[in-house]
């Protein structure tokens, strides 16, 4: 029995491991498929690729990995980091002390939930709960040329890099919105194509 992949080897498919480092060099999912060799409707390729399960797990390790050179290279540990964040959240419910125009304390604190919210969104990501998502600059109206099915599959997609059992619950609903809908291709049986 062959033990499952962990991300920590290249892939054996030369051109999803040039996939990866694209991603991993800061381009979008588009860039990182064209530059890796891959042909066909880009959308729809750069979107298969990213959700396979290798190379979201190749994806995974190589961003720990730099992660962890980081953490390394700044003497900084994550912990830290953490409880930093941890502070500036506490601080920012509690609230900042106001001063009088001369310059002296008023005694009166005001929260500041901007820099509160930032804090949870901070140690959110770093926790795995939301991932960063980017806006394409040639994703504007990409929407409005793609069907009900595209849309569906590639919201799934989404949902799935998130939280795998968020599909499910996506799917269910959708059901219990449209009982006389089909359900999407994916939950169908049909199968997608896969890229090599």
């Amino acid at each position: 029995m062959p033990t499952p992949y962990t991300g920590a080897s290249p892939l054996p498919v030369q051109r999803r491991e040039s996939f990866c480092i694209g991603i991993m060099n800061g381009l979008t999912q588009r860039e990182a498929f064209v530059q890796a060799g891959y042909t066909g409707s880009v959308r729809t390729g750069a979107w298969q690729i990213a959700k396979h399960p290798d190379v979201k797990k190749r994806i995974e390790y190589l961003r720990g990995k730099t992660a962890d050179r980081v953490v390394l290279a700044n003497a900084v540990t994550r912990s830290e980091i953490v409880e930093s964040v941890r502070a500036r959240r506490l601080k920012a419910d509690t609230g900042v002390e106001l001063m009088t125009k001369e310059g002296k304390p008023s005694g009166v604190c005001k929260p500041d939930f901007a820099a509160g919210n930032r804090a949870d969104e901070i140690l959110a990501k770093m926790h795995g709960f939301m991932l960063d998502v980017q806006k394409s600059d040639d994703f504007d109206g990409e929407l409005d040329n793609m069907g009900t099915g595209e849309v569906q599959q590639l919201f799934l997609g989404l949902i799935d890099q998130l939280d795998p059992n968020a599909r499910k619950m996506f799917v269910d609903r959708l059901k219990a919105e449209k009982p006389s809908a089909e359900p999407p291709a994916a939950e169908a049986g049909t199968e997608e194509p896969t890229l090599q």
